[in-house]
């Protein structure tokens, strides 16, 4: 983004809950003043109040010393800008309720400035239907502890309310990483909502991790949080299911995101009888994870809470297939591409279907599935991080310009 505005960086009003301690307020100190080599400024008096105030004052006194802070630097600039729009303050204590929304609602009130964000995450949880995300997770964990739901649901109304806020005048733009987000917040109507193209970038040398098919073993792969809403409970089911079509081992990669989560996975692995054909590899140094999925004939990723799954774009770069449920997210992200085969979701017999049958299929249709001239070519599209800095930077001045009554020209897919 230096690239094309002069950038000053505040630091989030959250992180006044995480740096209590002398060590970590001294980790945060380094890393604002080295962020002034990345040719992005960080005004002295956030670093001052960091280094030398913030472990004299109480929690109340310092969101009041450090708002007031913020305010004060916000007048100096032009536009307010969150990359990483989500529900970081909902639940933090003692602050007013317009940060609670997020820091650039609250500054862009206080000081008339124009205000855009990327959304990510605050499509995980939320459809068209109150509660909707709920229904998967009851039906493939039926031993699900109470407290996961009640959070689901909680976290459910939560991203309703700031869906809402995301339409009030003080946005002037509303970016997201596909339009399956914008779908999920019923935004997919809103005039001053659009996708960066690409939205997303991956390291170009991915593609040197590609081996031939003859190279590649008889295997799935799955690798990403190790939780319920990735579909963690459905793998079981989906691999007895393989299994009945054709021979072949899953490969689990991934940190489990609590010891429950842990427990229950291998409880179902040995109630579908399919322990002994599951690898888990933990979590793996960046060579060696890549290698394994390389090796991998299939990704099988039946995940429920996803904007633009970025294992599916690796996966495609380093020459594997997915097999993905047709949620919002990922659907309108790589609908169209040959590699990635959609099932409906929570259906994981198709999901196995589809899996045995590029386990089975024969080495040129393999090979011209993953070479497909679209596939390069959306792999290409999405190799520069600096196309996508652009692509925001292009949308900023597009809508900034813009004014209030005149709605944005945008492409939806579709249209």
């Amino acid at each position: 983004m230096p690239k094309f505005f002069e950038v000053t960086y505040f630091p989030p009003v959250h992180l006044l809950y995480e740096v209590g301690e002398p060590s970590t307020r001294d980790a945060l100190v380094g890393a604002l003043r080295g962020l002034e080599g990345g040719n992005m400024h960080v005004p002295e008096s956030f670093i001052d109040f960091f280094e030398s105030r913030l472990l004299g004052l109480r929690m109340k006194e310092r969101i009041s010393e450090y708002t007031s802070l913020m305010e004060r630097e916000a007048r100096s600039v032009d536009y307010l800008f969150d990359p990483e729009y989500y529900f970081y303050n909902f639940r933090r204590h003692y602050l007013p309720l317009d940060y609670r929304l997020s820091d650039v609602f609250a500054l862009s009130k206080r000081r008339g400035k124009r205000a855009f964000v990327e959304v990510l995450g605050l499509s995980d949880f939320q459809r068209r239907y109150p509660f909707q995300p709920v229904i998967p997770y009851v039906k493939y964990s039926t031993g699900l502890r109470p407290n996961g739901l009640f959070f689901t649901a909680a976290t459910d109304v939560v991203v309703r309310v700031y869906a809402h806020n995301l339409r009030k005048d003080v946005f002037a733009g509303v970016f997201a990483v596909s339009w399956g987000a914008f779908y999920n917040l019923g935004l997919d109507r809103c005039a001053k909502c659009a996708v960066p193209n690409p939205p997303q970038a991956i390291d170009p040398d991915l593609s040197g991790y590609r081996k031939r098919v003859e190279e590649k073993d008889d295997n799935l792969v799955f690798f990403a949080r190790l939780t319920y809403r990735k579909g963690l409970f459905e793998l079981p089911s989906i691999l007895k299911s393989v299994l009945g079509r054709t021979e072949t081992k899953l490969v689990v990669i991934g940190k489990f995101f609590s010891d429950w989560e842990k427990r229950h996975f291998f409880n179902l692995l040995e109630q579908y009888g399919v322990r002994d054909r599951v690898i888990w590899k933990d979590f793996l140094p960046r060579a060696s994870l890549f290698d394994e999925v390389s090796r991998a004939k299939v990704l099988v990723y039946p995940s429920h809470s996803d904007n633009f799954p970025y294992v599916v774009l690796e996966s495609l770069a380093v020459g594997t297939p997915v097999v993905a449920y047709n949620i919002p997210g990922p659907y309108s992200a790589f609908a169209g591409l040959p590699a990635v085969k959609f099932v409906k979701e929570l259906d994981t017999e198709a999901m196995a279907e589809q899996a045995a049958r590029l386990l089975k299929a024969p080495a040129p249709d393999y090979e011209a599935l993953i070479n497909d001239e679209r596939v390069i070519a959306f792999l290409r599209s999405h190799s520069s991080w600096d196309d996508v800095a652009k692509s925001v930077a292009e949308l900023i001045f597009q809508l900034a310009a813009r004014r209030p009554e005149r709605p944005l020209a945008v492409t939806r897919p579709g249209s």
